[in-house]
Parts: C-alpha cells; sequence; structure tokens
C-alpha cells in the first residue's frame, strides 16, 4: 500500500501541513483540505473515491475544486464518502448555489460531478481495491477514522481526535497492522486549548501509542505548523522506537 501525504504550501511543503489529504495508490483519498490542489488535473482524475473523516474545513476545503478539476477527464464522477453529518454539512455549506455551485443538485440533471455515499461506523466499504472501515473518534463534530487494508497490509487513519478507546481496542485485533497516522497538533503547553478543541499533544499522542500493539509504525500528521519545532521536539523526546514525523509530498509504502 502506497500512501502519500499530500502538501498544502508553495514554500516548504514537507514541513508545512496547513490542510490535509492522503492519497492511497494514487485512486483513493482521505480527506480533501488540499486535493483539488494535488499533481495535475490528470493525477486527481485517477482519484475515484474521497473519504471524509468530518466537516472542518481543513479537511475539505478543496473537495468542490478538486470535483471541478477531474470532471469530464475520468468515465466516472468520483464517489464522496462520509458520516450523514458531514455530508448534510457539504450540501448546506459548499455546495450551495452561494459560496460554489450545487454540483450536487447539478449531477442530477446532467453528467455528473459527484456522487455522495454516507458511510456508517465500522461498516466496511470496498473502493479502489481496498477495504474501508470508519470508526468513530471523539472530536468537535462527529469525525470517522478508517481503518484501510489491501490484504496485506492495514494502516489506520486516526483522523482528528482527543484520547479514544474503540478505535485502537479494534487496532489491537488486527493481525496486519502495518501502521498508524497519528495526529499531534498542539505542543504540551497548549494541553488545555488541546483538551478543549479535541486535539492531542505529544503528551497525550504518548498515551494513545501505549494502546497499540507494541513496535506499531506510527507516523505523525496535523502538526500546527506555527509550533511544529516544539511539538517535533517534545515527540522526539517521547523515546517511541517505531515513531515518524509525518512529511508532506513524500510516499509511505506498507
Amino acid at each position: 500500500m502506497k500512501i502519500r501525504i499530500v502538501g498544502s504550501a508553495a514554500r516548504h511543503p514537507a514541513v508545512r501541513q496547513y490542510v490535509s489529504s492522503y492519497v492511497i495508490n494514487d485512486r483513493v483519498a482521505i480527506d480533501a483540505g488540499c486535493l483539488g490542489m494535488y499533481g495535475s488535473p490528470q493525477d486527481q482524475a485517477a482519484v475515484d473515491h474521497v473519504f471524509l473523516t468530518h466537516s472542518h474545513m481543513d479537511h475539505c476545503a478543496s473537495l468542490p475544486i478538486f470535483v471541478e478539476n477531474r470532471y469530464g477527464l475520468a468515465p466516472h464522477c468520483p464517489v464522496i464518502y462520509g458520516s450523514a453529518h458531514t455530508l448534510d454539512s457539504l450540501q448546506k455549506h459548499a455546495f450551495n448555489d452561494i459560496v460554489w455551485p450545487d454540483f450536487i443538485k447539478m449531477s442530477a440533471e446532467t453528467r455528473p460531478f459527484l456522487r455522495l455515499q454516507a458511510v456508517s461506523a465500522e461498516k466496511t466499504v470496498e473502493a479502489g481495491g481496498l477495504h474501508i472501515t470508519p470508526v468513530a473518534v471523539r472530536h468537535a463534530v462527529p469525525t470517522l477514522a478508517y481503518v484501510v487494508t489491501d490484504g496485506q497490509a492495514t494502516v489506520i487513519f486516526a483522523a482528528d481526535s482527543a484520547p479514544t478507546e474503540r478505535l485502537w481496542e479494534l487496532g489491537r485485533q488486527l493481525p496486519s497492522l502495518s501502521g498508524v497516522l497519528l495526529e499531534a497538533s498542539f505542543p504540551n503547553s497548549m494541553q488545555g486549548l488541546a483538551d478543549i478543541s479535541l486535539h492531542l499533544t505529544p503528551r497525550t499522542f504518548a498515551a494513545e501509542v501505549a494502546k497499540l500493539p507494541p513496535s506499531t509504525r506510527v507516523i505523525a500528521v496535523h502538526i500546527k505548523v506555527a509550533f511544529r519545532q516544539k511539538v517535533v521536539e517534545e515527540l522526539s523526546a517521547l523515546g517511541i522506537s517505531a515513531l515518524e514525523i509525518g512529511e508532506c509530498e513524500t510516499d509511505y509504502t506498507f
């Protein structure tokens, strides 16, 4: 399984993950914060499936641009997956004929721009040669992590979340767990803000990693750019042997 952390900055993109998008095997995306700026229109046209973790802007901001960019370049429109809350938010706040044309309504009247498909926690979906299982996690709005497997490797995209339990309970049961992409948003000095906004700091990141099988490969992502240096220092001090600091515009193979 190949996973690319999509870059979102013109300068120093590797270390400036302002918004979140991940592309798996060139065909499936997790989140669309910057998917509409990914590669060429042809690269985007190869992405047939987009799984949204939640409705916050840094995870879906460029979805309308992505849908427009690939229109007419692929034989089928993309399928956009998410919880009922997330998909309803797209209709109300993105494709609403105010901030963007209503591609959802237009898809019923012309060649479709996109198709929406609601997913439910712990009900597996097949897409792009992958089996993808949503799992509910703790965040400010309804949010889904995704457990993704190609039959050989399994990777958990843990999404934005405060400390959680069910996701790791399922993770410990996976014989083929190959890696976890886990957020570390704020430095320890901002623990109060992290708690209020339901995010992790290196301190709580370490506690989540302790819930995983020993030596699980963990890639730290979603680090707030303004605090990246401090967060990376604090993560490095944890002494987690299988920890990697995620970099955008990089392919990770599992």
